[in-house]
């Protein structure tokens, strides 16, 4: 991976941790920690390594995270919909019934 690559890289796990916070915020609610440590984790994950189609989420020969580190799930979240898998508006209603 070139330098510019991993530039990009770290500004996206950046992005994410803009996004987590505004969803943090917003909610009045939630874990930053669990979700900043992970960013960059997720940003080489779905934006560089996994075999995914944000367009077609149910393709057969997608990868599949399995992520038991639910107090993260800001960060995953931030990441599925920067990725384009749904609205980030759709963030907005992060922990509301």
């Amino acid at each position: 991976m070139d330098k510019e690559r991993i530039r990009q890289l770290r500004l996206t796990a950046q992005e994410l941790r803009l996004i987590g916070l505004g969803m943090v915020e917003n909610s009045r609610s939630g874990h930053i920690g669990g979700a900043f440590s992970l960013s960059e984790i997720l940003a080489v994950l779905y934006f560089e390594k996994m075999n995914i189609r944000p367009n077609e989420p149910r393709w057969e020969e997608r990868d599949r995270l399995v992520m038991s580190k639910g107090h993260a799930t800001v960060a995953l979240y931030a990441a599925l919909a920067h990725r384009g898998f749904f609205p980030v508006e759709d963030l907005k209603g992060f922990r509301k019934i």
